[in-house]
């Protein structure tokens, strides 16, 4: 199980892809892409909660940031999860 701090491997779901560009219509293009459905990406834990879940912070390529809570931990590669880095 990861621990606060832990940096483990997310993956990308269409969910997450819509809301970052969301965020980047409002606040206008930046440095770095946008990432896509399917997309692997380093994230921080930043809270390990009663149930297991964690709260991520991903990190995007770029200007671009993405929190997501409560993310369940499933196979590599599986969208809207993570997994520990090997």
């Amino acid at each position: 199980m990861a621990v606060l701090g832990d940096t483990v491997l997310y993956g990308i779901s269409s969910a997450d892809e819509d809301a970052v560009f969301k965020r980047w219509l409002i606040r206008g293009p930046g440095l770095g892409r946008n990432p896509k459905a399917g997309d692997v990406a380093p994230a921080v834990v930043v809270k390990v909660n009663a149930d297991t879940t964690l709260n991520l912070r991903v990190l995007l390529d770029g200007a671009a940031e993405h929190w997501t809570p409560n993310v369940t931990t499933a196979a590599a590669g599986t969208q809207g999860s993570w997994w520990p880095k090997v």
